[in-house]
């Protein structure tokens, strides 16, 4: 798999005969079309007797999957496959109106993407779910108009056309069970004011250069939660840097009158700890504490991005660990980065991350899908290349 991948193994049961797990690992394209239909050169599939996809438009040997055109004519991808392999089984089925040989049905999800709207309106969450490991379905959660503080997800869905009433769905989870189990998790996890994988910045774009680039790096985006304990400790702190990369978990101390902030650190089972991100800018350190204080981000905000490999070591020790090693943004913070790869998932970027009741929780992660994207494609190649 390219994005997910649970460390404490899987939790797995059998719901209406399918295999289903919360966060588990299956093969990078263990997915199959068991049901098909089409009408006017458009299909409808389903994905391991689990997902639909609709409005699936056929133009020739060209397969489109369902998008979202904005009032401003602006188009949004419904659904993103993450591996050649699984687009490429659904095509082939639609294209052939066959459905997969081999039918699957084992699913299991990850929860990739979730942060707040920031605006009044039932929309309150963007999210994205990755199932299976090798296709991500955005959703949205959104409040009930009636009830203040109940909440209910939103799925891809079209307005109506001419003739038709109501919105239509574009894709559903048509496993009852399935669909209550991933619900519950996505309204939990908007809930607890989590994030996890990318943030929606999809309004935002950054230009990303591969190279040293001596310009700084701004907060963009600043959060704060409470928590406080004998050690002086009196809350938890998340920051954004040009709108690219997030830090979450940053220890925020009182002492002797002064604020304090500690980066999140790897703590090993011996108790010794490691850092996973330094900051080599005193004036960058400055602004994060400011911005921390204050609740307020910088007042000029930067959406420029230089990347390097600063290092960059095979793991001696084997396992599913590769490769180790950091990435330096704007020549001024550098962050720890892992090349997970194994028999049944394709190799991909493991950021900074702590297990949590079972889970592993983003700590310090790009915030940006085009971030991400452009960061991990260098990164993986350079595992290719050298492995």
């Amino acid at each position: 798999m390219k994005k997910i991948l649970n460390l404490s193994g899987i939790l797995a049961g059998t719901l209406a005969g399918i295999m289903f797990s919360l966060a588990g690992t299956l093969a990078a394209g263990e997915i199959s079309v068991t049901n098909i239909r089409i009408a006017d050169n458009t299909a409808t599939v389903e994905i391991n007797n689990v997902i639909e996809i609709k409005d699936i438009e056929i133009d020739g040997k060209k397969v489109v999957f369902p998008y979202y055109k904005s009032s401003s004519g602006k188009i949004y991808t419904q659904i993103t496959f993450l591996t050649d392999e699984s687009r490429k089984i659904v095509e082939t089925a639609v294209l052939n109106n066959k459905n997969t040989p081999k039918a699957i049905k084992k699913i299991n999800y990850k929860i990739t993407e979730m942060s707040p709207s920031g605006k009044e309106g039932t929309v309150k969450g963007f999210a994205a779910v990755v199932f299976n490991g090798v296709f991500e379905v955005q959703c949205k959660v959104m409040e009930s108009s009636r009830t203040k503080g109940e909440y209910w997800i939103a799925w891809p869905a079209r307005a109506p056309e001419k003739g038709e009433k109501g919105w239509k769905d574009q894709v559903a989870i048509t496993n009852p069970k399935v669909k209550r189990i991933v619900e519950d998790s996505l309204i939990k996890k908007y809930k607890s004011g989590g994030s996890s994988g990318v943030s929606k910045n999809t309004d935002v774009n950054i230009e990303i250069i591969n190279k040293t680039l001596i310009e700084p790096l701004t907060v963009t985006a600043v959060s704060f939660k409470d928590r406080k304990d004998e050690t002086g400790l009196i809350g938890l702190a998340s920051v954004d840097l040009n709108y690219s990369f997030r830090i979450n978990d940053i220890k925020v101390y009182s002492k002797l009158g002064q604020t304090l902030i500690e980066m999140p650190k790897y703590v090993s089972s011996s108790g010794s700890e490691y850092d996973q991100i330094r900051i080599f800018d005193s004036i960058l350190r400055k602004k994060i504490k400011a911005a921390i204080e204050t609740r307020t981000p910088s007042q000029i905000k930067s959406q420029r991005l230089g990347y390097v490999i600063t290092n960059f070591e095979k793991n001696k020790w084997g396992g599913s660990i590769k490769y180790k090693g950091a990435v330096t943004l704007n020549d001024a913070v550098e962050i720890q980065f892992k090349i997970i790869d194994g028999k049944t998932y394709d190799a991909f970027v493991a950021w900074p991350s702590l297990q949590e009741k079972g889970e592993y929780v983003d700590k310090i992660f790009p915030c940006n899908k085009e971030v991400k994207k452009v960061i991990e494609s260098t990164l993986k190649k350079r595992y290719y290349e050298e492995d």
